[in-house]
């Protein structure tokens, strides 16, 4: 009965952490697929809590110096680097029920991006260096769960400042190659307006799906922030008596003195 005991002492309860493969998603963007420039996302939990909300992230996409027999008309490549943080986050139906709210997680990110990029949709097309930094908000809501494997489908947008040089090119009189245009061209400068940088429309794969993730709370914290609501309300109702104690005085006061003055008169 003791070694019975002991051994069931040893045994240890189930661990609710993000273990291994849960703390990592990959993602591909379908729109950027539909628009030829290949892109995937790597993205990281950055703690093992089941309360972390926290990730890191990074973006690849390559579409560029495609080779061609002679050089196409409509230009469109990109080559770019973005790392990106994310918080998640839900948000609580307000009736408590089961809504359209219930299995999304949301994010509210910031990201910086590097590369190059080649665009020509007419006659004229610019070219070169970007870089930028941004902000970015979305969500995501399951599709498929698998035994070790889940599907789930992101929806955000991403928007910030630019900063790139534009070197402005177009097809020569014998379409067989691309020729400067000095007038088009304009050097390293900031983009006078934030900008659109990405429509996120993206397969995600994980091996948890994100209907279980970012879901638990810590509920000592969420004691404490409530403590600290209430003892905040308390003060302020104090004040707020505090207040109307001395009016109260003030107008008495003010009622003898004026009492005062028609006795002696």
């Amino acid at each position: 009965m003791g070694q019975d005991a002991g051994a069931s002492q040893n045994i240890k309860a189930p661990s609710d952490r993000l273990q291994g493969w849960d703390r990592w998603s990959f993602r591909v963007n379908a729109l950027e697929l539909l628009c030829t420039v290949p892109n995937f996302s790597v993205e990281f939990d950055l703690s093992s809590s089941p309360y972390a909300r926290s990730t890191l992230s990074l973006a690849v996409k390559y579409n560029w110096e495609t080779w061609h027999t002679l050089p196409p008309r409509l230009v469109f490549n990109m080559l770019e680097f973005r790392p990106e943080y994310r918080w998640w986050f839900r948000i609580k139906p307000r009736d408590g029920k089961r809504n359209w709210l219930s299995n999304k997680a949301f994010f509210a990110g910031a990201y910086a991006q590097a590369g190059n990029f080649a665009i020509k949709p007419g006659t004229y097309g610019i070219q070169g260096p970007l870089y930028g930094i941004g902000a970015s908000f979305g969500f995501d809501f399951p599709l498929y769960s698998y035994r070790r494997l889940a599907l789930d489908f992101e929806l955000g947008v991403a928007a910030g400042l630019l900063v790139c040089r534009s070197d402005g090119f177009t097809t020569s009189r014998s379409g067989t190659e691309y020729i400067v245009v000095p007038e088009k061209s304009r050097p390293m400068h900031l983009v006078p307006y934030p900008a659109f940088t990405e429509i996120k429309a993206c397969f995600v794969f994980r091996s948890r799906s994100i209907k279980d993730k970012y879901v638990k709370q810590d509920q000592q914290k969420l004691i404490e922030k409530q403590e600290r609501e209430d003892a905040k309300a308390a003060e302020k109702e104090r004040k707020a008596a505090e207040k109307e104690r001395k009016a109260a005085e003030k107008a008495a006061a003010k009622k003898a003195k004026a009492g005062e003055v028609s006795e002696n008169e």
